[in-house]
């Protein structure tokens, strides 16, 4: 997996691609496919040819993952949601507050 884009110090979103079943071919009109467009909240794929990303953090296909990185790209939070209810957003909101109180400096 191959990262290109520089991530300024502010909070970002980033989807992850899972391409491990894309033949060689397609790797181009897949790699033009996941451009950021400016109505895309995400904006930034990540795209893992290898499957590097998944494995690393056990991600499993078909659930929706969420993981939450501070500045030092140090795993401060990772969730596997099938549901998603009041106390896991709560878990979420205060990870992201973490993280953007060590920003901060607090």
């Amino acid at each position: 997996m191959v990262c290109s884009h520089a991530l300024s110090g502010n909070p970002a979103f980033a989807s992850i691609a899972d391409l491990r079943a894309a033949p060689r071919l397609a790797r181009g009109f897949l790699r033009s496919s996941f451009q950021p467009k400016p109505q895309d909240p995400v904006g930034l794929t990540l795209l893992d040819w290898n499957g590097d990303f998944f494995k690393t953090y056990n991600l499993q296909p078909g659930v929706l993952h969420m993981l939450v990185f501070d500045r030092e790209h140090t795993l401060v939070y990772q969730v596997a949601l099938r549901d998603f209810d009041s106390a896991q957003l709560a878990a979420v909101q205060n990870a992201l507050k973490s993280v953007w109180s060590l920003k901060q400096g607090g």
